[in-house]
């Protein structure tokens, strides 16, 4: 008889079910880091269209107008204005995306000085 030493049935089933579990989380971060990247994108460009709205919006908040939308091709904005004093007008955007129907909605705002 030999002195060579195999692994058994139940120490190889072990093995598998090991290297399984441990394949399986790393699959589980990768997923949730790609989704964490989408996310940042999305938000990246909710905060560009936010930007381009207030600087188009910030003459027109001066000259008196309230309120006003745009839409283009991936995103819905809205904008209102509220007078906090003589020259001061705060700007309120709201930017939601279009295709993605239950993605959230983000607000920003700037306070914006006008000359009288």
């Amino acid at each position: 008889m030999s002195n060579t030493r195999a692994f058994t049935i139940i120490e190889v089933l072990i093995a598998i079910v090991l290297l399984t579990v441990a394949v399986l989380g790393s699959l589980s971060v990768a997923a949730a880091l790609s989704r964490q990247i989408a996310g940042n994108r999305s938000y990246t460009e909710t905060m560009a269209t936010a930007s381009r709205l207030i600087s188009r919006a910030r003459l027109e908040v001066c000259r008196g107008s309230t309120r006003g939308t745009t839409r283009d091709g991936q995103t819905s904005a809205s904008w209102h204005s509220d007078r906090l004093g003589p020259g001061v007008v705060k700007l309120t955007v709201t930017v939601a995306p279009i295709k993605l129907p239950r993605s959230r909605v983000d607000t920003f705002s700037a306070i914006i000085p006008c000359e009288s």
